[in-house]
């Protein structure tokens, strides 16, 4: 009898050993990707004493980008996903249509990260709370922990909310939360459906971005979406979800 089990990454290599079992390894259509709070005020960012701070820092590019440059995906892949991830750099994986070749995936800068902490203004770091679902996908965790203490090594004291889903998505649809760390699965096959539901402005008029709760806004990406969401040119579609990529 054929059977199709999901089991923990820890799992697999005993798994691959029993001679009686057929375990097959393939690409996933889910990213971890780390959401940060754009809206003007932001409830759990403050100094590192606990005072308020005088702006969302997240809105400044050198801030998420120091974010970034603490992050060792690899490290994420290899010991916290025990071996069953794989790096990306993009909301989409291979196999998925409008899915970029090629596309830059950043390594961990310590050095850098904490050089544009400073530019921002924040030069000992900032306090924050990272929350992540702790049973919706395997790893979620291991991977929520481990950037936790990735984040220490630039100044970001980072408090860990591991939280079951039943908590995290209403918190995160009230508005509740200024950093988080969530899987995303593309389940339609093509990038329009992940970057019109994350990227596009929140707007019940359109249907788009249902599932952007950070006050993301960018209207040159929306306009692209928009139009790629009507092209029935294979080719050209392709570009503008690639090129959606790029604006992401």
């Amino acid at each position: 009898v054929d059977m199709i089990v999901r089991v923990p990454a820890a799992d697999v290599p005993t798994l691959e050993r029993d001679q009686r079992l057929r375990t097959i390894r393939t690409q996933t259509i889910y990213v971890f990707n780390l959401d940060f709070d754009r809206r003007e005020r932001t409830p759990q960012a403050t100094a590192r004493d606990g005072s308020p701070l005088p702006r969302n820092p997240f809105n400044d590019p050198r801030v998420r980008e120091a974010f970034e440059l603490a992050i060792d995906r690899q490290a994420l892949a290899e010991i916290a996903m025990e071996g069953m991830g794989r790096p990306e750099g993009q909301m989409v994986t291979p196999g998925i249509f409008g899915f970029m070749q090629n596309f830059p995936i950043a390594r961990p800068n310590i050095q850098r990260a904490r050089q544009l902490l400073a530019e921002a203004g924040f030069p000992n770091g900032f306090r924050t709370v990272l929350s992540f679902t702790v049973d919706r996908l395997a790893g979620d965790r291991a991977v929520g922990l481990a950037m936790v203490q990735m984040l220490a090594r630039i100044g970001i004291d980072a408090q860990a909310n591991g939280q079951p889903i039943t908590v995290i998505f209403p918190a995160r649809t009230r508005g509740e939360y200024s950093l988080t760390m969530l899987g995303w699965g593309t389940l339609t096959g093509e990038a329009h459906y992940t970057y019109s539901s994350l990227g596009h402005t929140n707007d019940p008029a359109t249907r788009l971005g249902a599932f952007n709760w950070r006050g993301y806004s960018n209207p040159q990406l929306d306009a692209l979406l928009q139009r790629a969401g009507q092209e029935l040119d294979n080719g050209r579609r392709e570009q503008m979800l690639q090129e959606a990529a790029r604006m992401y």
